[in-house]
This record gives structure tokens, C-alpha cells and sequence, in this order.
């Protein structure tokens, strides 16, 4: 959506950008979607891409890369979020996790901080938004349960569920 180097500074505010992207692009797929058919397909087929660990030539991605490929997937709702992202979610977070146990370069860290943000942001999306019957699949919440632990109580529907969590 953007391109590979975005400004001479490293610490200017990238982020924002890819987030603004990716919004400008849900926004032309909701306008333009009806018109050409194949769009919605070929933006998301094009986001799973940058979301994915690797690129098409087996290069690994940027998390700068993945970050903007979960935000612009996320926009596309819950079905997309189910579909592309929770799967991606997964494999990504314990990997995650413990690169940031071993890494000490704080612009590696905020890299992979943003990703991990993002990727709870998408699930709480998935979780509020989704029918109850889509979030009752078999093994799927025990699967998110596992992997993300007590960061999904904030993202619980019942508020009775999360004032349990501290009894």
C-alpha cells in the first residue's frame, strides 16, 4: 500500500501512515467494490500477502510490512478478520513474544509492539463483532485462549466475565 522506505527519518511517525493507507484503501473497496467486482478479492489477496511471514520470493516480511497488511485486513470486518488474520495471529504471537525477550534494540521493540497491538485490536474487532454462532467454533476460542491468555478479558462481552477474572 505504501512504499518500502516512507521518509529519510526512522523516527517519524510511519505508523499513522500505513494506518491512513489502509483506511483510504477499505474506503475506495466499499465505494468501488460494486463496480468492479474482483477488487475486494484482489486488495485482500494483495494485504495477505504483506501480512504473510514471507514474501512471495520466500524474503521475510518487514514488521512494518505485517503491521500494515493486519490493519488493512481488519478493515475489511470480521469475516476477513476470521479468515486471514486469526490464523496469522496465532503463528505470529508466541514468536513475537519471544523476540522481544531476547531483542534490546528499542526500534525492534516498538516494531514488534505495534504488530502485537494490532493484532489484539483486530481480534477485540473480531470478538465484538462477529455472531455469537461464528465465535463457537469448535477449539477456536480455546486455541485464543492459549495463545493470548489474560489479554482477552478486556475484550470479554459480559462484563461479569471480566470482574470474575479478579475474584
Amino acid at each position: 500500500i505504501v512504499a518500502r522506505k516512507l521518509s529519510s527519518n526512522a523516527s517519524e511517525n510511519h505508523w499513522s501512515l500505513r494506518d491512513d493507507a489502509a483506511k483510504t484503501l477499505a474506503q475506495a473497496c466499499n465505494l468501488f467494490g460494486d463496480e468492479y467486482v474482483t477488487l475486494k478479492a484482489q486488495v485482500l489477496k494483495t494485504l495477505c500477502g504483506a501480512a504473510a511471514p514471507t514474501d512471495a520470493r520466500g524474503k521475510r516480511q518487514s514488521l512494518p510490512t505485517t503491521y500494515g497488511g493486519f490493519v488493512g485486513i481488519m478493515l475489511f470486518g470480521p469475516k476477513a478478520i476470521d479468515a486471514f488474520l486469526l490464523p496469522l495471529a496465532l503463528g505470529y504471537w508466541n514468536q513475537w513474544e519471544a523476540q522481544l525477550e531476547t531483542t534490546t534494540n528499542l526500534a525492534a521493540r516498538l516494531d514488534i509492539q505495534m504488530c502485537q497491538q494490532i493484532a489484539l485490536h483486530a481480534i477485540g474487532v473480531y470478538l465484538r463483532q462477529a455472531s455469537s454462532s461464528a465465535k463457537n467454533v469448535p477449539g477456536e476460542w480455546q486455541q485464543l485462549e492459549e495463545t493470548f491468555a489474560d489479554r482477552l478479558v478486556p475484550m470479554c462481552e459480559e462484563p461479569e466475565e471480566y470482574a470474575l477474572c479478579f475474584v
